[in-house]
């Protein structure tokens, strides 16, 4: 489920965008419950919220899966999947005893994505790669600069 989902249960909304837009999603539910199958997913927290912000919404959304989240082990695997498999990225050999430490550390955060934050650890840890190449470029190239300077002043 989208933020935007889970703001139209608050009451932040000025007005009653969120309360309408839930009520003409309700009617058209309703309208079409032969043809049409709606799936919301999101946080327990939020999606609680939501389901509580209208009476319809529960009678609707009888069915809820829960997914448990991502093990640091599993958020290790997936990181390696995505960083060597897919991107080709080779990593050191016991990267897990320094990824695991950090998962720890962040699932004490209420607000812990589990796998959307894994992927910005990934996501920036490709970005610190490529500023670490770019540079390494730099410096060998400022290297080359000078020796070959250096050959033609001697």
């Amino acid at each position: 489920m989208s933020p935007l989902t889970y703001s139209l249960s608050q009451n932040e909304w000025k007005g009653d965008f969120g309360r309408e837009a839930i009520e003409a999603l309700l009617k058209y539910m309703e309208d079409h419950r032969d043809r049409l199958i709606v799936i919301v997913a999101g946080y327990p927290a939020e999606m609680h919220r939501f389901i509580a912000s209208n009476p319809g919404l529960a009678s609707h959304f009888t069915k809820t899966i829960d997914f448990p989240p991502y093990d640091s082990i599993e958020l290790c695997e997936l990181f390696r999947a995505i960083m060597a498999t897919e991107q080709q990225y080779l990593l050191p050999v016991h990267f897990e005893d320094a990824l695991t430490p950090w998962i720890e550390a962040q699932r004490r955060d209420p607000q812990w994505g589990n796998a959307r934050d894994a992927d910005h650890a990934r996501a920036g840890a490709r970005g610190a790669c490529a500023a670490h190449l770019e540079g390494s470029v730099r410096q060998c190239r400022g290297v080359r600069h000078r020796r070959h300077r250096g050959r033609r002043q001697g």
